[in-house]
């Protein structure tokens, strides 16, 4: 996690919403390089991606990650996506921005994040036996 000291002014728009998502899933197992390119960042995006790089750099070389594609997202367009690393070390093929990854254990994050959310809204209950919510189930 990082934190920014100032905020950078990311476009024109005081409504924009920026929504940044990171895709960090270490190159575990398969991965496949696609053919096409980075997506260069969009002119009103370029200070924050100016910003970012370094750090993601950083971050790539001290965790000795082998491979890491993000994304930086303005409401359904993507202005910026890049690759940093291998995505295969042994045939020296850089990750971009189509790098595809292996799941792994990534998908358990957001599932205990959707069941908490449940939890908060009175809509799940930790406390009650599994089969009340998933009567087919029987460990």
């Amino acid at each position: 996690m990082f934190l920014i000291k100032r905020r950078p002014t990311f476009g024109p728009s005081s409504r924009t919403v920026l929504c940044l998502v990171i895709i960090i899933l270490l190159c575990i197992g398969n991965v496949v390089a696609a053919d096409q390119q980075n997506i260069e960042p969009r002119k009103d995006y370029a200070e924050a991606v100016a910003l970012l790089k370094p750090f993601i750099e950083q971050q790539v070389a001290e965790k000795q990650l082998p491979a890491l594609s993000i994304a930086l997202v303005d409401d359904q367009q993507v202005v910026w996506a890049q690759g940093f690393g291998l995505a295969d070390p042994q045939a020296k093929v850089a990750a971009t921005a189509q790098t595809v990854y292996r799941i792994g254990s990534a998908s358990k994050l957001f599932t205990d994040i959707g069941i908490m959310q449940l939890v908060e809204r009175g809509q799940l209950n930790l406390d009650a036996p599994i089969t009340e919510y998933l009567p087919d189930f029987h460990p």
